[in-house]
Protein backbone atom coordinates (compact mmCIF):
# COMPACT_ATOMS: atom_id res chain seq x y z
CA UNK A 1 0.00 0.00 0.00
CA UNK A 2 1.20 3.58 -0.67
CA UNK A 3 1.94 6.09 1.94
CA UNK A 4 -0.44 8.81 3.41
CA UNK A 5 0.40 11.55 4.88
CA UNK A 6 -1.98 12.92 7.30
CA UNK A 7 -1.94 16.91 8.66
CA UNK A 8 -3.21 17.14 12.02
CA UNK A 9 -4.50 20.44 12.05
CA UNK A 10 -6.72 23.68 11.93
CA UNK A 11 -3.77 25.65 10.44
CA UNK A 12 -5.00 26.86 7.33
CA UNK A 13 -1.13 28.11 7.02
CA UNK A 14 -0.51 24.20 6.26
CA UNK A 15 -2.65 24.50 3.02
CA UNK A 16 0.28 24.85 0.83
CA UNK A 17 2.08 21.87 2.00
CA UNK A 18 -1.27 19.45 1.41
CA UNK A 19 -1.22 21.10 -2.02
CA UNK A 20 2.76 20.26 -2.41
CA UNK A 21 1.95 16.77 -1.56
CA UNK A 22 -0.80 16.20 -3.92
CA UNK A 23 -0.17 18.38 -6.99
CA UNK A 24 3.90 18.01 -7.12
CA UNK A 25 4.48 14.71 -5.15
CA UNK A 26 1.30 13.22 -6.28
CA UNK A 27 0.75 11.48 -2.36
CA UNK A 28 -1.89 10.82 -0.29
CA UNK A 29 -3.40 13.32 1.79
CA UNK A 30 -5.54 13.09 5.29
CA UNK A 31 -6.75 16.00 7.57
CA UNK A 32 -7.42 15.01 11.77
CA UNK A 33 -9.13 18.20 13.07
CA UNK A 34 -8.57 18.37 16.10
CA UNK A 35 -12.33 20.80 15.74
CA UNK A 36 -15.21 19.92 14.62
CA UNK A 37 -15.38 22.14 11.74
CA UNK A 38 -12.19 21.70 9.64
CA UNK A 39 -10.39 24.52 8.13
CA UNK A 40 -12.19 25.15 4.75
CA UNK A 41 -8.87 26.26 3.39
CA UNK A 42 -7.71 22.73 4.15
CA UNK A 43 -10.91 21.32 3.03
CA UNK A 44 -10.19 22.57 -0.47
CA UNK A 45 -7.18 20.57 -0.52
CA UNK A 46 -8.76 17.03 -1.33
CA UNK A 47 -7.74 15.40 1.44
CA UNK A 48 -8.60 11.97 0.63
CA UNK A 49 -9.08 11.12 4.78
CA UNK A 50 -11.03 13.51 6.70
CA UNK A 51 -11.46 12.74 10.73
CA UNK A 52 -12.27 14.68 13.55
CA UNK A 53 -10.18 13.48 16.87
CA UNK A 54 -11.91 13.81 19.93
CA UNK A 55 -10.26 16.31 22.83
CA UNK A 56 -9.75 13.55 25.07
CA UNK A 57 -7.58 11.81 22.23
CA UNK A 58 -5.38 14.61 22.10
CA UNK A 59 -5.00 15.22 25.55
CA UNK A 60 -3.95 11.55 26.14
CA UNK A 61 -1.50 11.67 23.05
CA UNK A 62 0.16 14.41 24.37
CA UNK A 63 4.14 14.33 25.73
CA UNK A 64 4.65 15.36 29.33
CA UNK A 65 5.09 18.94 30.27
CA UNK A 66 8.23 18.45 31.42
CA UNK A 67 11.15 16.16 29.61
CA UNK A 68 14.69 15.73 30.37
CA UNK A 69 17.07 14.35 27.59
CA UNK A 70 20.96 14.10 27.32
CA UNK A 71 21.19 17.95 28.18
CA UNK A 72 18.58 18.57 30.35
CA UNK A 73 15.45 19.80 31.49
CA UNK A 74 12.52 20.76 28.82
CA UNK A 75 9.52 22.06 30.00
CA UNK A 76 6.37 23.14 27.78
CA UNK A 77 5.92 27.27 28.03
CA UNK A 78 2.80 27.77 29.90
CA UNK A 79 0.99 29.84 27.16
CA UNK A 80 0.85 26.53 25.70
CA UNK A 81 -2.25 24.52 26.15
Amino acid sequence: PANIYVLVSTDSDFAPALRILREDIQARTGLFSPIENPSKTLLRELPLIIKIVRKSVLERSQLSPTLYDAKGLIQKPDTWQ
